[in-house]
């Protein structure tokens, strides 16, 4: 793709770096905040799973309550750039995972070189989702307890809260989570007619996923009024959000993060990043 640069001088230059610093600070701290409320963190937003061995030395099997809110057939679908054994120039983890620029109708900072830095753009699906609940099993073990998470009330005491709500799905074309998701479609026409169960279990290359649907049952009310506030259009947009767009030269676009930018991020966000099913 052929860009034309327009010819600016040196202070035009300066300028424009010294505000797209302050902006890119800005952009990151609205994200930081965002992520705490809930809105746009990869964690809040993703169905995540853990398995395999844990930091406190247990080794788990997690399994997903969710039921798709919209059926598959108006399912989000976009090429991104995705590679979590990525690391910087100082050897710590720095995993990509951003949308191809170019089906913006820019030119992508990841298609330079990508075949070399194994970073060609894959086209990934999206499934609006809502997750009623994770439970947790130790292997070895017969029963299950539901996954919660701790937080603050308003007056400042620890409560904790079962991970639920809407979330997304992200899935590869080889997924068998999805696999099993167009089958259930082309046999019933309808994926959101009942719930679904998807398991995971082992961990890094031994790492399985299963997905069993349960009996159609007729959905919540309260869960369809709910859905009737949302619209399919407001996926992309949480993408885009999750997984800004990165163009050449150094700028940053939808307020993604400069290549330079020093962003903190929590071990279990860096984790979330590899979180495909």
């Amino acid at each position: 793709m052929a860009v034309t640069m327009k010819s600016t001088s040196a202070l035009d230059r300066i300028n424009a770096g010294m505000q797209a610093s302050v902006d890119a600070r800005k952009a990151a701290e609205d994200r930081k905040k965002a992520g705490s409320n809930g809105l746009v963190s990869v964690a809040s937003s993703l169905v995540l799973l853990k398995s395999g061995k844990q930091k406190d030395g247990r080794e788990i099997i997690q399994r997903a309550y969710i039921r798709p809110i919209y059926n598959i057939d108006v399912a989000t679908v976009v090429s991104m750039h995705d590679k979590f054994q990525n690391y910087d120039a100082s050897g710590n983890r720095a995993p990509i995972a951003n949308l191809c620029a170019e089906a913006y109708g820019h030119a992508c900072k990841y298609c330079v070189d990508a075949k070399k830095n194994k970073l060609q753009a894959r086209e990934e699906c999206f499934i609006a989702v809502y997750l009623r609940g994770i439970e947790e099993q130790e292997v070895g073990q017969t029963d299950w307890s539901k996954v919660q998470y701790t937080f603050k009330n308003p007056e400042g005491q620890e409560e904790k809260k079962t991970v639920q709500g809407f979330k997304l799905l992200r899935l590869k074309m080889n997924s068998p989570i999805l696999s099993g998701l167009m089958n259930i479609f082309k046999y019933s026409g309808d994926i959101t007619s009942c719930t679904y169960i998807i398991q995971r279990q082992g961990e890094e290359l031994g790492t399985t996923y299963t997905l069993e649907a349960q009996p159609p049952t007729p959905m919540n009310p309260n869960l369809k009024a709910a859905i009737a506030q949302k619209k399919p259009s407001q996926v992309l947009e949480l993408i885009e959000q999750l997984y800004p767009y990165q163009i050449v030269p150094q700028s940053r676009p939808n307020n993604g993060p400069l290549e330079d930018e020093i962003i903190d991020v929590d071990a279990d966000v860096l984790d979330a990043l590899d979180e495909t099913f």
